[in-house]
């Protein structure tokens, strides 16, 4: 969902993910994504900036196919935050910062 023009010539958009694995073996079997993202970066010197919110349970989905640019990846039954920023630089390049927090939703046995 998106809302143009919101700070100044800015967008803000807003997403969310959820997944749910019918076949699980127990009752960790969610997760759920939800984030904001400010500005765009189409053009030189365009500007964003996003952060989300994610948690992701041990059954949820297979560990390859999670987001591995966070926290070191895989399905350990965790919870975390998100903040990136991001310029374009030039036409063909951008320049990217990072910054994330992650915990296990309970200790690992």
């Amino acid at each position: 969902m998106s809302f143009p023009n919101v700070i100044g010539a800015q967008p803000v958009r807003l997403f969310a993910e959820f997944v749910y694995n019918w076949d699980a073996v127990n009752d960790d079997a969610y997760g759920y994504l939800g984030g904001l993202r400010l500005g765009q970066t189409k053009v030189r010197n365009d500007w964003s900036i996003y952060a989300f919110y994610e948690r992701l349970e041990q059954e949820a989905a297979i560990s390859a196919f999670t987001y591995s640019d966070y926290d070191p990846g895989g399905t350990s039954l965790r919870t975390g935050e998100q903040i990136t920023t991001l310029r374009r630089a030039r036409l063909a390049s951008s320049l990217r910062a990072e910054w994330c927090r992650s915990s296990p939703l309970r200790p690992l046995r």
